[in-house]
């Protein structure tokens, strides 16, 4: 038992548990588990408790007595952050008249100095597909083959099972006089669940960069790279593109037709460029493309190139174009400018 010196009230093993930590383990030496609690409650709260504020500075001190299945027994205490309290019964043979816990629904191993496993529970065997007695003595690393390296005593780990599966694990852990102790918590589902969600979640943001008729790269995608080639003053021009008949086209054979020519342009212009240029379909009729680390002639040439090729497939559009060295922040202004310029003459001729 620890006994509360300001109100001399004396506090079992269960108070304690019950009370004054979110989880706690009571183990020896050897690795035998004597009890865990079951609830969760919050230090900094409990701290301002009356009955507990002359107990908590005794625990820093690393020394308590705690009564266990109705004996008092002095452990030593190690605080894991303010999350864990791991208590060491360090008198010899301490382990012996106890019976190890295989009911504790998290795993515990206790290392040697080298990382040697000298005693292991019944659900981290069971997590690494071993038995307990496989497990002890074999080398930790063999079976944790990835750590957080940034955090000490408390990290997310990656285990390899004997029977060669992989799982993801939160381990809490203290340096103990003889080596080391740590408490393994399987989070293999969660971390699935998380993997899942993170691609779903990449997924619907490429989905929302894309043009659902064409394939290519939408309005949002343009924008985004406008604005990294004006911030990376990079020669670059623009190219803004009007299909001409598409509304004739939809009004005399039907927007199956228009859509067909609308991936066909799409096509065309792919074709056209480079892999490195960005192709977009803002909407509608209209098509941009932004190429870059060229001079204004050769952006006036990929112009009509791009013109060219769109009339290959029999379709017809406007072409305008503009190059940064001409002003970076209105490229896109003067481009779109050009490419009505262009359309206006067309239909007046």
């Amino acid at each position: 038992m620890l006994e509360n010196s300001a109100l001399g009230k004396r506090i079992s093993c269960e108070d304690v548990l019950n009370h004054l930590f979110d989880v706690v383990l009571l183990f020896t030496e050897e690795g035998n588990v004597l009890a865990t609690s079951p609830n969760t409650y919050s230090v900094a709260n409990l701290r301002q408790d009356p009955l507990y504020r002359d107990l908590w500075p005794r625990i820093d001190t690393g020394e308590a007595d705690f009564e266990v299945r109705g004996n008092t027994k002095r452990f030593r205490v190690l605080k894991l952050e303010e999350e864990f309290l791991l208590a060491i019964d360090d008198s010899p043979n301490s382990g012996q008249s106890i019976e190890f816990d295989h009911t504790l629904s998290q795993g515990f191993w206790r290392l040697d100095s080298n990382g040697v496993i000298q005693n292991v529970n019944t659900y981290l065997a069971e997590m690494l597909e071993s038995s307990v007695s496989r497990l002890i003595g074999q080398p930790s690393e063999r079976f944790m083959v990835w750590r957080d390296s940034s955090a000490v005593n408390r990290f997310e780990a990656a285990f390899l099972t004997a029977r060669g599966n992989h799982r993801q694990a939160l381990v809490a852990g203290s340096d103990t006089a003889s080596g080391r102790v740590e408490v393994i918590t399987d989070i293999t589902n969660e971390f699935k669940k998380r993997n899942e969600l993170e691609k779903r979640v990449e997924q619907m943001s490429a989905l929302a960069r894309k043009d659902p008729l064409t394939g290519l790269s939408n309005r949002i995608d343009f924008d985004e790279r406008l604005s990294e080639q004006v911030e990376s003053h990079v020669p670059f021009a623009v190219l803004l593109i009007d299909l001409d008949d598409l509304k004739q086209t939809n009004d005399q054979y039907g927007h199956a037709a228009g859509d067909q020519s609308l991936r066909k342009a799409a096509n065309s212009l792919q074709q056209a460029m480079r892999g490195s240029d960005l192709v977009c379909r803002l909407g509608g009729d209209e098509f941009a493309i932004i190429t870059q680390a060229l001079s204004r002639h050769t952006a006036e040439d990929i112009a009509e190139r791009v013109r060219q090729a769109l009339e290959a497939v029999d379709i017809r559009a406007s072409v305008g174009w503009a190059h940064s060295y001409d002003g970076q922040s209105d490229v896109a202004q003067r481009a779109d400018q050009a490419m009505y310029d262009i359309k206006k003459r067309r239909k007046q001729n």
